[in-house]
């Protein structure tokens, strides 16, 4: 009964001190010693700083020189922390805030108060936030409290968004902010704000440590929107040369990363960049850029910045046999727009421009009407010379008007005659055909293996049953595969058993050549049915099928052996070809070699 009283007694007694000891103070009653600090001086007793504090305690119980003058002076020290401190060894109370905090623990462990110093650094954990992580992680480590720190850096990676907007941010040491920069949820935008507000509060930072930062947040992986419309755009990169051809030097580091964000609005952009920088891999990445720009020739020329492109990126254009376009007179119209954008420099240009588009493509009408008119044409005369020769040609052939399109997919041009109103068709092949192969670096659309090859079939100008017609050539694509190889026997058998191809006669003096219209054949890599091109499941069934029944027809002219053929695969000749090439190469897949 008697220990239930004390106990219940002894927090009372403890408090009745404790308030005694404050009043005892205030009024200046027994004080027997004296701390100053600057212009300052707390009155106190030596009895309590020494119970508080074991930094007095080893003071009063030694022969130091303050124990006798009676007082002891502090230097570099805050006076209100100081207070603060002897406030809370009479008092157990204190009142924190984010001003007073950083003192206060700096006096309470310079004086030994255990209990204060704990509560410093509870106040401090139950009030973090991204904008004093800064300040706490300094602290953490100058009083060696890894809890505290990993709790700072934990707050910092749930809000890494507002702790770059911070006042302290600035002051983030190099080495923690790459590790900060790695947390997987930090956006590209984010992790670019940090690094450049960083660079640009420490101007005196060596360019090579930004350049290291720049490196380790993966600039590669941002969208080129970014990367183009804000990163290259800072005043702080345009400043900094060696800055800014790491950002470039980063941008272009993967080349298929290229190919994926190429697009229409940036790819002369990203020819500029890449022209003007001395890259590991400038070959690649130009190569890539102009193919793109050449399979999409009808969209790009109509970009104004089409007008700003070199004369050499013209003739790729225009030489390049992945360029895809609907129409030659495409090509007519963008040349003109070219040249005179800046007619003054580029007229003399326009000779060797204009030779590279294909007369033979465009109609009558258009090059007796627009192409004769323009006066770049009249005005010289190697231009004048090509289009009188093609209008004479013609002349002298008895030519009709034609106009020709171009399968947007490939290269192969589709005479539109062939798919005017239908006339006679008479079944002769035309005599001294020839047949030749070649192999393609390509994954045609609906096969995973890379290979296919193009089958062109070429006649001479000629008579037939009295029919005069022009030389032509006709091509006909197949995968690379042991099917392939099959229907491609098939193919120059019936080739040489005359059953390929037919005359069509046009208007009773003058033929034209065509397929046979029971054998269907690819003139196209890309497009599907609609384009005479790949996908088509179940096409080399169909094909199989319709040569073996034009060929158990045919009665052989001469011996079997004549009429068979051995086609050796092309595939082994496609592997040796591609022998230069890694097994991680950069080269666009579609590239013909």
């Amino acid at each position: 009964m008697a220990s239930e009283f004390e106990s219940s007694v002894e927090p009372t007694q403890s408090q009745r001190l404790m308030s005694s000891l404050e009043r005892l103070r205030k009024s200046k009653f027994l004080c027997d010693f004296a701390v100053k600090v600057g212009d300052k001086s707390f009155l106190v007793h030596r009895t309590v700083l020494a119970a508080s504090s074991e930094y007095f305690e080893r003071m009063f119980a030694s022969n130091m020189r303050e124990v006798s003058d009676g007082f002891v002076i502090m230097k570099n020290v805050d006076q209100d922390a100081i207070a603060h401190c002897i406030d809370f060894m009479y008092t157990g109370d204190i009142n924190f805030t984010s001003e007073n905090i950083e003192p206060i623990l700096h006096v309470s462990c310079m004086l030994q108060m255990i209990g204060l110093r704990n509560r410093c650094f509870k106040y401090l954990q139950s009030h973090l936030s991204p904008r004093n992580c800064i300040s706490v992680i300094n602290l953490g480590k100058m009083y060696h409290q890894k809890a505290l720190i990993q709790q700072a850096e934990n707050i910092i990676s749930e809000d890494f968004d507002s702790f770059v907007s911070s006042k302290m941010f600035p002051s983030v040491e190099k080495s923690d902010l790459l590790r900060y920069i790695q947390f997987s949820h930090v956006t590209c935008q984010t992790s670019w704000r940090a690094v450049i507000t960083w660079a640009k509060a420490n101007k005196e930072t060596r360019v090579e440590d930004i350049i290291e930062l720049i490196k380790s947040i993966n600039i590669s992986g941002f969208p080129f929107k970014f990367i183009l419309e804000t990163v290259l755009n800072d005043s702080f990169v345009k400043r900094n040369l060696e800055i800014k051809k790491s950002v470039i030097c980063s941008l272009f580091s993967d080349v298929k990363n290229v190919k994926r964000n190429l697009n229409i609005d940036n790819c002369f952009v990203l020819e500029q960049l890449a022209e003007n920088q001395d890259l590991s891999n400038g070959f690649v990445i130009q190569n890539v850029i102009r193919i793109f720009m050449a399979q999409n020739f009808e969209l790009i020329i109509k970009k104004e910045e089409f007008l700003d492109i070199h004369k050499d990126d013209i003739v790729f254009l225009y030489e390049s046999p992945h360029t895809i376009y609907s129409m030659e007179t495409s090509k007519w119209f963008a040349a003109l727009k070219w040249v005179k954008k800046d007619l003054k420099s580029r007229k003399r240009n326009f000779s060797e421009i204009f030779a590279l588009i294909k007369l033979g493509n465009i109609s009558s009408e258009f090059l007796k009407h627009e192409v004769r008119s323009e006066s770049l044409v009249t005005k010289s005369e190697k231009c004048n010379n090509l289009l009188m020769n093609e209008l004479f040609s013609r002349l002298t052939s008895g030519q009709n008007i034609q106009t020709q399109t171009k399968d947007s997919n490939t290269n192969v041009h589709v005479d539109s005659t062939r798919k005017r109103k239908t006339h006679k068709i008479s079944n002769q092949q035309p005599p001294n055909g020839t047949m030749s192969q070649k192999a393609l670096w390509h994954i045609m659309p609906g096969y995973t293996a890379l290979g296919c090859f193009e089958l062109t079939f070429s006649f001479p100008h000629g008579c037939s049953q009295d029919l005069l017609y022009h030389a032509d050539s006709f091509c006909a694509y197949l995968p690379d595969d042991p099917e392939g190889w099959e229907l491609c026997n098939l193919l120059r058998q019936t080739f040489k058993a005359e059953l390929l191809f037919n005359i069509e006669n046009i208007d009773g003096q003058t033929g034209q050549i065509v397929w046979n219209k029971d054998i269907p054949v690819k003139t196209s890599i890309y497009g599907g049915p609609a384009r005479n091109g790949y996908p088509d499941p179940g096409y080399l069934g169909r094909l199989r099928s319709s040569l073996k029944a034009k060929l158990s027809f045919f009665k052989p002219r001469t011996t079997p052996e004549e009429n068979s053929a051995v086609l050796v695969p092309v595939y082994s000749s496609l592997i040796n070809e591609s022998e230069f090439m890694s097994e991680e190469s950069d080269y666009d897949a579609d590239t013909e070699y």
